[in-house]
């Protein structure tokens, strides 16, 4: 009987789910880098490897997702890819200052994963959000973080995923709006259910390039996130220097307990992005912290929306053609100062991605054009970037004067009419707003988001059907 007894005890330790003791903050990295950042990713988890985790005060959980095809993206080269190195892998970080290996338990299974699983795509956002549930669940704390480190393009989407069978993918702002919804709005709150605590995540910090935007945070500020840390530029290809950003965390943990709600957290973050990066005279850079505060981003949406509504009334009711030009003048000076960088001639050129305009910047120039503030309320822009503002924890930006003197903590998507000769063949980029990359977003549905869709569709519409002479003339003002 005895002997049934503790094997019935036995039985029942083994089937009960592994957790750890509750701590004062989880720290969760997802890192994609089934891409050409493999190799800059790799030693971003040997960063944060050289801080670890606390015993009973802070657990760090990393997932990495590495290249996966016949060969491996590396920064020195092309490299054979070895098996023991591709696919998906999940560590509790442990403090190890060996930067060449992972020495971390690796708890791949443990969360539910394949180790090594060469078809997992980092991008499924299933996948993110198991890793998310599975660690709340293994390892819960008072305080959470999640970083995300990979390929980013704004409003765009994050996370990207070059797999080998499966083409290239991306998770979309949306997605991610909709699986944080999901994961902090449900399976979070039954997690704490005993406690009847309320749970949420402090930081979400975006190791990704450009998703410093006013639409992001938008999709954002529908969950319980405290602060977002993010770029309105290109991240370095090295990111964030991951030691020194958790070394801030542990120290702050063992000094001072649970104090900081992730506000100090992400103000360093800030401040340590500039410490890498400040000597850069060249390429721009930026990083913010913004407290996703719904009733101030509704103020600051209702008042871009007031400046864009003036200008596309008076359009309507005058027909004044020069109002449209003057856009068009407008988006382009905005575009030329924010999206700088030199070329192998050292001359300056500009980024692909320079429809995403910074938005304070935008309403300032606004305000300095001579025929758009005659029709725009002066106080309507002034409350808008005050609102704007108002989300702003902390920003640093570096670069050229040009450049860094001119923004301010968030872009914002508005196409840019161009036009050009590919193949002998004349073309236009953006001749209707049919694609808007924000088509599914709450953003859209917002004031903000109508006035810009509804000005900006009349704007590309109109300049569509100047002539190349007309439009020559246009841009020969600047």
């Amino acid at each position: 009987m005895k002997k049934i007894i503790l094997f019935t005890i036995l039985l029942i330790i083994s089937l009960t789910t592994f957790s750890a003791e509750k701590a004062d903050w989880t720290v969760m990295v997802y890192l994609a880098a089934d891409n050409n950042l493999d190799n800059a990713i790799l030693r971003d988890l040997n960063e944060i490897e050289k801080v670890g985790s606390i015993d009973g005060k802070m657990n760090v959980i990393a997932l990495i997702d590495r290249w996966s095809g016949r060969w491996m993206y590396g920064l020195d080269g092309i490299v054979l890819n070895r098996e023991n190195t591709r696919g998906v892998r999940v560590y509790h970080m442990q403090q190890d200052d060996n930067m060449r290996v992972i020495n971390s338990p690796d708890i791949t299974e443990e969360m539910g994963f394949i180790a090594g699983d060469a078809d997992f795509v980092a991008s499924d956002p299933t996948n993110l959000e198991n890793f998310i549930k599975k660690t709340m669940e293994l390892y819960p704390a008072d305080k959470y973080i999640l970083d995300i480190g990979g390929h980013g393009g704004g409003i765009g989407g994050v996370i990207t995923d070059d797999h080998e069978k499966g083409g290239q993918h991306i998770t979309r702002v949306t997605e991610l709006r909709d699986l944080l919804g999901r994961t902090f709005a449900n399976v979070v709150n039954t997690i704490v259910a005993e406690s009847n605590g309320e749970v949420k995540l402090n930081v979400l910090s975006f190791d990704a390039c450009l998703m410093s935007m006013y639409e992001v945070y938008y999709e954002m500020a529908a969950n319980n996130i405290g602060y977002t840390v993010a770029s309105e530029a290109s991240i370095a290809g090295s990111g964030f220097s991951y030691d020194n950003i958790f070394s801030y965390l542990r120290d702050d943990i063992e000094n001072n307990g649970i104090a900081d709600d992730g506000e100090d957290y992400s103000k360093n973050m800030v401040d340590q992005y500039f410490e890498d990066y400040s000597d850069n005279s060249i390429s721009p850079a930026d990083l913010s912290s913004i407290k996703l505060v719904n009733s101030i981003l509704d103020n600051a949406n209702q008042k871009v929306a007031d400046v864009f509504n003036s200008i596309y009334t008076e359009y309507q009711n005058t027909e004044d053609e020069e109002i449209i030009f003057e856009i068009h003048k407008t988006l382009k000076r905005s575009r030329m100062m924010l999206s700088p960088y030199r070329n192998d001639s050292g001359e300056i050129d500009y980024y692909e991605h320079n429809d995403y305009i910074d938005l304070i910047d935008l309403l300032l120039t606004i305000k300095d054009n001579e025929l758009l503030s005659g029709i725009v309320d002066e106080d309507d822009i002034t409350e808008a970037i005050m609102y704007l503002r108002q989300n702003i924890v902390a920003h640093k930006s570096m670069g050229p004067d040009f450049y860094s003197e001119r923004v301010h903590g968030y872009t914002v998507y508005i196409p840019f009419y161009k036009r050009g000769i590919r193949d002998g063949v004349p073309f236009e980029t953006h001749p209707n707003m049919q694609a808007y990359i924000a088509r599914d977003t709450n953003f859209l549905n917002t004031p903000m988001g109508r006035s810009i869709f509804t000005l900006t569709n009349t704007y590309l519409s109109r300049m569509s059907q100047l002539s190349d002479e007309q439009l020559a003339e246009i841009e020969g003002d600047f």
